[in-house]
């Protein structure tokens, strides 16, 4: 299973600089697959100032594809 972006359907990797819906820059620091499947999984993103949170794929506009 791999997390695709939407808009050029490039596999998500870690390490790569993307951007959230609202337009903020943050690199992908990790991805958890989907653990069940009702789960979207997540993707934790670190911000400009050095956070690090988990979010949804959805907030990367990315998908996941088997």
């Amino acid at each position: 299973m791999k997390l695709i972006y939407q808009n050029n359907l490039n596999t998500v990797r870690i390490g790569d600089v993307t951007e959230t819906f609202i337009g903020d820059r943050c690199t992908v620091i990790s991805i958890v697959k989907p653990h069940k499947s009702n789960s979207s999984g997540l993707v934790y993103l670190q911000d400009k100032c050095g956070r690090v949170i988990g979010f949804y794929p959805a907030v990367i506009n990315a998908f996941w594809k088997e």
